[in-house]
């Protein structure tokens, strides 16, 4: 048993609790039937839990809940009060300026070892009380707030699903509209995203007890991380901050990479694609775990990119970008001009209004760049806004496409990533008349 484990056990007994549930030790590792069943009712686990202890501070289980820390530097202050004459000194310490000026950085325990571990985050998510044992001290957050053990206390918390009105990261109160929890749940995605896994199969596994809880609050179907009722909007995820993921499926899924998976919808917006069908295989029996494939047939314009340019900047001081980024400006066969553009690697792209990025060769250019010369990547159009009635700044929100096999007929795809384009680069007559059954995989 690990020096942590130990800890835990201590502390429990000491706070006067009979049982305990530690992760490694109640679910048989080596069992998958096992390890599916109970990844189902995880959520319930934490969410009823009277407190969560979390070692938030350790590397790993050999440092236990008190492990050495940098004792703090304290400065005697004298005071005497002439009226009751009382006299003597108190001790105070400097707290850090970057933190008092943001406190919601003490929420987050961001440079914390624990907070970057994909596992970690809904077992703090999903818990109404948690015990931070942290590399400077211990914290603890509830619904009443957040509390440091050296005294500062803030009226809010980190993420919950438990309805609390103090939260500063939008909670989920009780009755709240399905608009409001779509908006909390792109909020959880943005801080999931980027967060570690040893197995990179755990992508969905490890999210499963958040998933569970959004499932029975949105009434909904869950494929693959992507909601039934919303699943235009969710499969126009944009990727920002990524590290490639190999064979991860499905492609048109978040899950396929480890980033941040942020909403490319705000505003007002039309739909242009209409799901017809959509299947995800599991691994196991559990509908929040790992997948094996998945694939969502629609009707939505396909349209041809042309590679219209291909520069390379080298002075930022116009883009804001690095030095020698490289830009790939797109066009569709009937498009009048060119200001359609894919940057492949950065999510704000040149053009505020065309922008674009590849989801796993972003940093590979030349591939990006032969992959488009070679006339194999699409547009397949789902979205379009509305919220500007004068035509000028309407923007087509746009999956990056491409066929999954050479010699079929072209109409079984694969996501590589997305492109807003602007009208004058797609020609509208095309994209309101031309219409194509797809598969995407």
């Amino acid at each position: 048993m690990t020096r942590s484990f130990e800890d835990a056990i201590a502390i429990t007994r000491y706070l006067g609790l009979r049982h305990i549930w530690i992760d490694s030790l109640c679910i048989l590792q080596d069992d998958p039937e096992d390890w599916d069943r109970e990844l189902a009712t995880m959520h319930a686990v934490y969410s009823n839990a009277v407190l969560t202890i979390s070692v938030t501070g350790a590397e790993d289980g050999t440092l236990g809940c008190f492990a050495g820390r940098k004792l703090k530097k304290y400065v005697p202050i004298p005071y005497s009060d002439s009226k009751s004459g009382l006299d003597g000194q108190v001790y105070a310490f400097a707290l850090p300026a970057a933190l008092e000026a943001r406190p919601d950085k003490y929420i987050e325990m961001s440079s914390e070892p624990l907070s970057a571990r994909a596992w970690c985050f809904q077992e703090r998510v999903l818990s109404r009380r948690v015990l931070h044992f942290a590399t400077d001290q211990m914290y603890f957050e509830c619904n009443a707030g957040f509390q440091s053990e050296d005294g500062l206390h803030l009226k809010k918390r980190y993420f919950t699903l438990h309805g609390d009105p103090r939260s500063g990261f939008l909670p989920v109160p009780g009755g709240s509209t399905s608009d409001t929890n779509m908006q909390l749940w792109y909020n959880i995605l943005w801080s999931y995203g980027p967060r570690k896994l040893t197995k990179s199969s755990d992508k969905l596994p490890a999210f499963a007890g958040v998933a569970a809880v959004f499932a029975e609050r949105l009434r909904d179907q869950y494929l693959a991380g992507i909601w039934r009722k919303s699943m235009i909007e969710g499969l126009l995820w944009q990727a920002l901050d990524v590290a490639e993921v190999k064979d991860r499926k499905p492609s048109w899924s978040w899950v396929s990479i480890d980033g941040i998976p942020t909403s490319g919808l705000i505003g007002r917006w039309e739909q242009l694609a209409f799901i017809i069908d959509c299947q995800v295989d599991l691994v196991g029996e559990s509908r929040f775990g790992e997948v094996k494939s998945g694939w969502i047939k629609m009707e939505a314009p396909l349209l041809p990119l042309i590679l219209v340019e291909s520069v390379r900047s080298s002075d930022d001081r116009e883009t804001g970008l690095p030095l020698k980024q490289k830009h790939l400006f797109f066009r569709t066969p009937r498009g009048l001009r060119t200001p359609g553009q894919v940057d492949p690697r950065t999510p704000g792209g040149v053009d505020a209004k065309s922008t674009g990025r590849f989801d796993s060769i972003g940093q590979r250019h030349e591939e990006a760049e032969t992959l488009a010369r070679e006339g194999k990547v699409f547009a397949l159009v789902l979205a379009v806004d509305v919220g500007d009635t004068s035509h000028k700044l309407m923007i087509y929100h746009s999956l990056l496409v491409t066929p999954v096999d050479e010699g079929g007929d072209g109409t079984t795809l694969k996501r590589l990533g997305f492109v807003n384009l602007e009208i004058e680069s797609l020609g509208e007559d095309e994209v309101r008349t031309s219409r194509t059954t797809v598969t995407l995989e």
